[in-house]
C-alpha cells in the first residue's frame, strides 16, 4: 500500500510517500499562501522520486499547525505522535523522541511496545526554536548554514539571559554592536536553545535510546549542549530529520481504513 503524510508546519510544508514502514519519497518547500497548489507540487514531486503516480496513493493523513488545511485528508495526528511513528518505524528500539522544529520543540516517551504514552511541548516562544536560530543568523548577518556548522565550546558561549524572543534578540543586537566574537553569540543561544530542550526533557524523565529529529537537531553543537545538559545520550534516525513528522503522518494514513479521494485535491 502507498500512503502520504503532509506536514503543513510554521516554516514549512513537507510531503511524504511510504510504502509500509518505508519512506520512498520526500519534498518540502517554504510555506505559502497557495496552500493547495503547493500541496500539489510537492505531491507530485514526492511520487516522482517514490516512483509511483499520485493516483496510485490510497490513502493520505495530516499534521502540522495546519493540517486542517489539507482537503481529502483521511485523519490528523499530532506532530508529536508523528515523530515517534516515524522512529520507531525505523529504528523499533527507541524510546523518546526529540523533535525540535521551527516554532515548537516536543519530546515524546514511548513504552516498550512503542506506544506513545506522553508528550510535552514548550510554550509558543520562538526563543525556544528554530525561529530564534534563523532571527540571530540574520542579527549576525551570517548564512544559518554556515553558523549551524560552526563549532563552539562551553567557554565561548555568551549568556542569553532573557526568555523572549524580542528580548534575547536585543541581547543579541547589542552583543553584536559592542564587538562580540560571532562565535561566541551563536554558541549562547545554541546553548539557550538546548537548556529549554533539556527542561523538557528532564520533566518527562526520557529513557533511552533518545533519537533528535527537525530542522535544529541537525546542529551538532545543539546536539552536544544537549546531551550535556540532559545526561542522555542523543542517537539520529537514517532518514532526512525534517521528514519525520510527513514520514510519521504517511505511516498513520497506511493504517485508516477511509479512501482519501485523490479528486478532492487534483481536480
Amino acid at each position: 500500500m502507498t500512503s502520504m503524510g503532509v506536514d503543513v508546519g510554521t516554516r514549512f510544508v513537507k510531503v511524504c510517500i511510504a510504502r509500509g514502514n518505508r519512506m520512498e519519497g520526500f519534498a518540502m518547500a517554504p510555506a505559502g499562501n497557495a496552500m493547495k497548489d503547493l500541496i500539489e507540487d510537492l505531491t507530485k514531486k514526492a511520487a516522482q522520486q517514490a516512483g509511483v503516480s499520485v493516483r496510485k496513493i490510497s490513502r493520505i493523513a495530516a499534521t502540522g499547525m495546519g493540517a486542517a488545511l489539507v482537503k481529502g485528508a483521511a485523519g490528523q495526528i499530532s506532530e508529536a505522535h508523528c515523530a515517534a511513528l516515524a522512529v520507531r518505524a525505523v529504528h523499533p528500539e527507541a524510546r523518546t523522541v526529540v523533535d525540535a522544529g521551527g516554532l515548537f520543540i516536543s519530546i515524546g516517551l514511548m513504552d516498550e511496545n512503542g506506544a506513545l504514552v506522553r508528550t510535552l511541548t514548550n510554550d509558543p516562544c520562538a526563543a525556544g526554536s528554530g525561529k530564534f536560530l534563523e532571527m540571530v543568523a540574520l542579527a549576525l548577518e551570517m548564512p544559518f548554514e554556515e553558523l549551524a556548522g560552526m563549532d563552539f565550546d562551553e567557554q565561548q558561549a555568551l549568556a542569553i539571559e532573557s526568555n523572549c524572543a524580542v528580548f534575547a534578540e536585543s541581547e543579541v543586537i547589542s552583543q553584536v554592536n559592542a564587538g562580540a566574537d560571532p562565535k561566541g553569540v551563536w554558541g549562547g543561544v545554541v546553548h539557550s536553545v538546548a537548556a529549554r530542550t533539556a527542561t523538557l526533557v528532564e520533566r518527562i524523565k526520557a529513557v533511552e535510546p533518545v533519537y533528535a529529529v527537525g530542522g535544529v537537531s541537525a546542529i551538532s553543537g545543539y546536539r552536544s549542549r544537549l546531551e550535556a545538559l540532559s545526561g542522555r545520550r542523543l542517537a539520529l534516525p537514517d532518514f532526512n530529520l525534517q521528514a519525520a513528522s510527513a514520514f510519521g503522518a504517511a505511516i498513520y494514513a497506511a493504517s485508516l481504513p477511509a479512501k482519501w479521494i485523490l479528486s478532492r485535491i487534483f481536480k
